[in-house]
């Protein structure tokens, strides 16, 4: 691996020292040099060994099992512990239930035939800040997939207020039964 990274050092270092030693475009009548004068550009290019990269996600090559005690478990050097994943708590755990500011959005514009009533339950994930998370359908009751897209499309921009628990904003889930169209 080291020949390997030195070689493609200096293939880099040649191509670049290339790029600024190549004669420079004139742009317009006036230049930096007198015409029929040669300018000349020096480069320096100092080389140097880097020292061994450890990389976490570097296969390491097995050694042979000696006598010398019991094998023990080491963790990578470079590991670090994933972030756990929110928890979105049920409306049953909270004390307040997230709410969308000012209301849903009129999603009936989402359908040619305004007559006609189309059905859907969709799980809304509302982050700590109010910000939808994700939509999930939850069940196609008289919808259409493109309905159901189009819909948690709209609903992501929707903003919240967040739930509580304990006085604290909280991520959460909501449950919704939405009814698109339909004269009432």
């Amino acid at each position: 691996m080291k020949a390997a990274f030195a070689g493609a050092l200096a293939a880099s270092a040649i191509l670049h020292a290339g790029a600024l030693l190549a004669p420079a475009p004139r742009l317009g009548a006036a230049s930096a040099a007198p015409a029929g004068e040669n300018r000349e550009i020096r480069l320096s290019v100092r080389l140097q060994a880097l020292p061994d990269l450890k990389l976490a996600s570097a296969p390491q090559a097995a050694r042979p099992l000696t006598d010398a005690g019991p094998a023990r478990s080491v963790a990578p050097e470079a590991a670090l512990p994933l972030p756990a994943p929110p928890v979105f708590y049920g409306s049953r755990e909270l004390d307040q239930l997230a709410l969308p500011v000012g209301g849903l959005p009129d999603l009936a514009m989402l359908v040619t035939d305004p007559a006609r009533e189309w059905r859907l339950r969709v799980r809304v994930f509302v982050d700590v800040q109010g910000r939808v998370a994700k939509v999930e359908l939850v069940d196609q009751l008289t919808s259409t997939d493109d309905l159901d897209e189009a819909v948690a499309a709209i609903l992501k921009t929707v903003p919240f207020n967040p739930a509580m628990k304990d006085g604290q904003a909280v991520a959460s889930q909501k449950l919704m039964d939405l009814v698109v169209g339909g004269e009432r």
